[in-house]
């Protein structure tokens, strides 16, 4: 997955942009897991 970032993006920021990505992604496979197995 490539992304066009401007020049001006500093590490921080990506690194940040990243670790959203991942809680974003751990949340949605968590709710994809309770609505496959409901408890």
């Amino acid at each position: 997955m490539l992304l066009v970032l401007p020049g001006e993006l500093k590490l921080e920021n990506m690194l940040l942009l990243l670790d959203q990505l991942q809680l974003e992604l751990i949340l949605v496979l968590m709710a994809m897991k309770l609505s496959l197995n409901p408890p």
